[in-house]
């Protein structure tokens, strides 16, 4: 809607010379009487007049007919959508956008980006508000659904044959086109791993509610292939191995210390006990490492830690640890190629792709640099303060 009257203000008022080249166009207000559309719709519409050079905006905020329009100005400028769950930094969903960005600029495509704000409702109203904004395709990076929400989702309900592509935390009942990790593999390799090192008892952290109610796949798929490494291995699982931590989908950092510390209190106090532990992601090993070194527990030598994902920030505090390696910027470059596809009708639409994920070995920051071995897990709050990065994960444990 926002390009359709992009169109008809650069008719009534450029084309046809009602304006002459330096005037001012009528006021948002007044365009919107006229048009009989949302203030968002004009403002978006003038934004687009903006971006193709046939309107700028004056220092009084109003909108000036150019006077040297660009040759491509009455050219409709193409849009690709993306829903994210949170605009967070650093994180693994920003390096997605990261990978969108660049596909749609090497595309011709303008990237129309919206935040989900971790709540089921809203992203429903992003994905519809860029469909109305004119978007071509919408790229959606999922929040984690209840299992309810699953089961209604409003991903089943949109118009078929419109180019939607879902990234990672995505269920094939949710439709359209999917481009996946391999987490499946991705924990039975980090599990094969400790077990290649000697360990047949080792811990794993899930994040769910009590009663299983949260549909994170990542996680999940994690955890059937730790269990599938355990049963090749010819190790029975046991259940009291099994971490639960609901408040890492809260986000509440003091809730997520304190699950973890009474897992650790509970660890040192058995002689029969994990001597691995896989923890959700890096940051939460990070964290487990911390609080391990508060409680006397030495780290690998008492309790070996790994983690997911090659953050950023584990990276630069020095992690040492084994974790995953997955190509999220890849991921975002590939579902704009897909959603480019789709819309030349050359993929179907229920298509899914899985994206491999291997296996990282750190090398310590402090052996890196020369220091004494073991530096890593063995000193974070050493590591973050060479890296400037003494904040939210140091302040706590001191």
């Amino acid at each position: 809607m926002p390009d359709k009257i992009a169109g008809a203000i650069y008719t009534d008022y450029i084309e046809s010379g009602l304006i002459a080249p330096g005037e001012r166009l009528p006021t948002v207000r007044e365009l919107q009487r006229q048009y009989g559309r949302s203030n968002s719709i004009i403002v978006h519409a003038l934004g687009l007049l903006d971006m193709r050079g046939v309107v700028s905006k004056g220092n009084d905020g109003a909108c000036y007919a150019s006077s040297e329009p660009r040759s491509t100005a009455t050219s409709a400028v193409k849009m690709i959508g993306h829903v994210l769950p949170a605009m967070t930094e650093p994180s693994f969903v920003m390096q997605i956008h990261t990978g969108v960005e660049r596909a749609c600029f090497d595309f011709g495509y303008h990237v129309v980006s919206a935040s989900a704000n971790l709540n089921y409702e809203m992203e429903e109203q992003q994905v519809k508000r860029l469909m109305e904004a004119g978007c071509e395709a919408i790229i959606v990076t999922p929040i984690i659904r209840t299992r309810n929400q699953l089961r209604q989702d409003y991903l089943k309900t949109l118009p078929s044959g419109y180019p939607i592509v879902l990234i990672d935390v995505c269920y094939p009942e949710q439709k359209h086109i999917q481009v996946v990790l391999d987490n499946y593999r991705a924990g039975y390799d980090i599990t094969k791993l400790l077990i290649g090192e000697g360990h047949t008892r080792i811990a794993f952290m899930e994040s769910n509610t009590p009663n299983g109610e949260l549909m994170h796949r990542s996680n999940s798929d994690r955890c059937d292939g730790y269990l599938r490494a355990l049963r090749s291995a010819q190790i029975v699982p046991r259940q009291e191995d099994r971490w639960l931590l609901p408040g890492w989908y809260s986000q509440r950092e003091e809730t997520i210390i304190n699950e973890l510390t009474q897992y650790l209190i509970r660890w040192r106090s058995k002689a029969d006990r994990p001597t691995a532990v896989i923890a959700l992601e890096d940051f939460v090993a990070l964290q487990t490492s911390l609080i391990a070194r508060d409680l006397g527990i030495s780290v690998p030598d008492d309790l070996r830690i790994v983690g997911f994902d090659n953050t950023n920030a584990a990276n630069l505090l020095g992690a040492s640890f084994p974790t995953t390696d997955p190509d999220m910027a890849g991921a975002g470059e590939l579902a704009v190629l897909l959603a480019i596809q789709q819309m030349e009708g050359k993929i179907a639409e229920s298509a899914s792709y899985l994206l491999p994920v291997p296996i990282k070995r750190r090398v310590p920051l402090l052996e890196e640099y020369g220091h004494r071995p073991g530096g890593g897990l063995d000193a974070p709050k050493e590591n973050a303060e060479r890296s400037g990065l003494v904040g939210t994960l140091i302040r706590t444990r001191d």
